[in-house]
């Protein structure tokens, strides 16, 4: 079944996260599960997407279910995730500090988010772990 997202490229093809790249040879082979991520910041751009695109999928499939960050209840999740990615416009979002590991890794990011005309952007501090060879976004605290 083919998944609905948003629009993914706005006029000028260029992916959300920010790269400059366009879409299908930035984030897009990633959500379709081409390539993995990594490294903690490549989840994290390639997540920031998933939000800015709808695909909900992608954020589930890319979370640890043993983190805080885990639903239990994939139904709602996935449907709280696109209703809020519909109702939000993705301008981008900088890494504030870093600490990656081996196995594990830390990133401090703002993530510029406006929904209608409210600024709701936020300040988060991620944890990542690496399972089985591939990074999965594991917990955050918003500040």
């Amino acid at each position: 079944m083919a998944r609905k997202l948003k629009k993914s490229r706005g006029p000028d093809l260029r992916c959300k996260c920010g790269s400059g790249k366009e879409y299908d040879v930035c984030c897009e082979p990633f959500h379709q599960e081409s390539e993995f991520a990594s490294s903690p910041l490549e989840l994290l751009r390639t997540r920031y997407c998933a939000y800015a695109v709808g695909d909900a999928d992608y954020i589930i499939k890319t979370t640890d279910p043993d983190g805080s960050a885990w639903w239990h209840d994939e139904a709602a999740w996935r449907a709280h995730t696109r209703t809020f990615s519909k109702g939000a416009n993705f301008l981008g979002f900088r890494v504030i500090s870093e600490d990656i590991g081996e196995e594990r890794g830390t990133l401090k990011f703002k993530a510029l988010i406006k929904q209608g005309a409210k600024d709701i952007s936020m300040v988060e501090t991620s944890q990542f772990i690496k399972k089985d060879g591939r990074w999965l976004y594991h917990s955050g605290i918003v500040h």
